[in-house]
């Protein structure tokens, strides 16, 4: 379907399917226009050959003999002068016919030039719409109408299908009661919403595992004419990631975007044991699938040996982690750390009192397991935790300060002593301790540590400046720039082998690579090695890995 870039009375751009014939008449040959052939200079003559051929227009209008063409022109506060306009040339900073009711109202309304008002705004030579507006309500001449919208459909630029909704249509979340405001939608949204209307029983349970009660709740809202929409916050995700392919078996509701952000890490963690496995591959900065099942070639014991999860000395970077972790029993058995849980604590000017305390629940204020020197001396000592006294503040609700005086209080040695483990894991990835004699002035840091996979790729780099990637993304030779991403070719996050890293310059380079991937989800899906079941991506025979 064709469409045509107009613009609105807004200055704004629209998209509409049938244009007038009187703009047909501007161009010779519209095929070549409406499609890219053009590049941004010749458009852009384009555009200008019209406003001239426009101007030529306006220029042998015939003008009734008796209009005065003087107009009274503000010098200041006090002080007019007359200016004698001439409609025979065009508009100009010296002949502002545009401050002139009649002329600029004939132009304005002319059937025949059918201007929008960014070619008005062009004709009269100024440099912004509202500057236009502020004539046309000045001389008192009434706004043209926008058409009434009628229902059309576009294609945005990440290729979905943008349908205009007709009047009729009332959803309870979106506003279209003017017939100046139009709503639209994803036709995908669209053909979900009536399919999800029109759903019976058995294949509500057979698709989405419940009953059409729970997903009229999840997924449906009630409009004032009683029918069900789609609500406004859900996504319909496209199973093969082909945002043309709008087939009903093709479509998936999700609550949300959170909902949608875990599907696709459930379809990465596919990914990385499809890449590990050696059926897709990576070449050059692309991904293509191997021509052969590798999958089936491989023995039980061999699967489980490549996709045997990479150990890390510490597993507990996040806070929450740790929290959670230490009261564990089958982590820290407590009743072997101290017999006596038990500890002096005085708050403010009160006398010294013994509070009893719980190491397997967590620090509070009404459970003070900071003030417990064993309980304090076990974290700090268990690599682990990798303790702080920024991450003991955090863990029991204290001021840092606080977590430190109770520290030296206890004669514990902290990160200032020389204290830390080198690695952690921290939201999926490896944080190094900042080794001696570095610093980068452009890296993240967090805690005085640096992400290990930039950290490698820049050493790389360092000693091999020769190459060409060096001298693009290195900053003065020895700091890798920070625009530049490094990616995990398994998408394994924990696995930085040099082997597994390849550089992309920016965002742009590294989205590219991922949209190679999810290229071959239309071709998994149909050599059967990839299927989708109730909302989730799984691999054929390797189900466990899901669970």
């Amino acid at each position: 379907m064709i469409f045509l870039t107009n613009y609105k009375d807004d200055g704004s751009r629209c998209f509409t399917k049938n244009f007038s014939q009187n703009r047909c008449k501007n161009f010779k040959n519209i095929k070549n226009i409406l499609g890219s052939n053009f590049s941004k200079e010749e458009r852009k003559d384009l555009k200008t050959d019209k406003i001239s051929n426009l101007k030529n227009k306006i220029q042998n209008f015939k003008w009734d003999d008796s209009i005065d063409w003087i107009i009274m022109e503000h010098i200041n506060q006090n002080l007019t002068k007359p200016i004698v306009l001439d409609s025979s040339k065009t508009c100009s900073k010296e002949n502002p016919l545009y401050k002139h009711k009649i002329w600029l109202e004939r132009i304005y309304y002319d059937e025949n030039l059918d201007l929008s008002i960014d070619e008005l705004m062009e004709i009269c030579g100024l440099k912004s719409t509202s500057a236009l507006y502020y004539w046309i309500d000045k001389l008192n001449i009434s706004r043209k109408r926008r058409n009434r919208i009628t229902s059309g459909e576009r294609t945005n630029q990440k290729g979905y299908i943008i349908v205009t909704m007709p009047e009729y249509y009332r959803h309870p979340q979106f506003q279209n009661d003017s017939e100046f405001r139009k709503v639209e939608r994803f036709k995908h949204h669209i053909i979900m919403e009536e399919y999800l209307r029109n759903i019976n029983n058995s294949e509500c349970k057979r698709k989405f595992g419940y009953s059409i009660e729970e997903l009229y709740r999840k997924y449906m809202i009630m409009g004032d004419d009683g029918n069900f929409y789609l609500k406004n916050e859900c996504i319909v995700h496209h199973i093969n990631i082909m945002n043309t392919d709008n087939r009903n078996e093709n479509l998936y509701p999700l609550e949300n975007e959170i909902d949608h952000s875990k599907l696709r890490g459930n379809l990465n963690k596919c990914f990385e044991i499809l890449i590990k496995l050696g059926q897709i591959k990576f070449t050059e900065g692309k991904y293509y699938l191997s021509k052969c099942n590798t999958i089936n070639s491989l023995s039980d014991y061999e699967i489980n040996k490549l996709l045997r999860p990479i150990s890390i000395e510490n597993c507990y970077g996040d806070i929450d982690h740790v929290k959670e972790a230490i009261i564990k029993k089958d982590i820290i058995d407590w009743g072997k750390v101290s017999k006596d849980w038990t500890a002096e604590y005085r708050l403010g000017a009160e006398p010294v009192r013994r509070i009893s305390l719980n190491p397997y629940s967590y620090c509070s204020e009404l459970n003070r397991l900071y003030t417990h020197k064993d309980w304090v001396e076990t974290l700090f000592n268990d690599e682990r935790f990798n303790m702080t006294d920024e991450r003991l503040s955090k863990i029991c609700g204290i001021k840092q300060s606080k977590a430190r005086w109770w520290r030296r209080k206890h004669n514990i040695k902290g990160v200032e002593e020389g204290y830390g483990v080198d690695r952690i894991i921290v939201n999926g990835y490896v944080w190094l301790k900042n080794p001696k004699d570095y610093f980068n002035p452009y890296a993240q840091y967090r805690e005085n540590r640096i992400q290990e996979h930039r950290y490698i790729m820049e050493k790389f780099l360092v000693e091999n400046s020769h190459l060409k990637i060096a001298k693009e993304c290195l900053i003065d030779g020895k700091y890798l720039n920070p625009k530049c991403i490094v990616h995990h070719i398994n998408f394994d996050t924990l696995d930085n082998r040099l082997d597994n890293l390849w550089l992309c310059k920016n965002k742009s380079e590294h989205h590219k690579y991922h949209l190679s991937l999810y290229s071959l989800v239309k071709d998994l899906l149909e050599s059967g090695l990839l299927y989708f079941k109730q909302g989730k991506y799984y691999i054929t025979n390797l189900e466990r890995f899901f669970s």
